[in-house]
């Protein structure tokens, strides 16, 4: 798992790489403690 935190967040990179040919869900959690996240996104090469 890879944690990026900020006051503020609009936009985050990741390395692909970290996850190899497999997937990835992207969850996102507002001041209020209230989250959203993505369906899987397979990668691949």
């Amino acid at each position: 798992m890879q944690l990026v935190e900020g006051e503020g967040l609009t936009e985050c990179s990741l390395p692909l790489k970290m996850f190899g040919d497999g997937h990835c869900r992207v969850t996102v959690e507002d001041a209020h403690g209230r989250r959203a996240w993505s369906n899987p996104i397979h990668l691949s090469r």
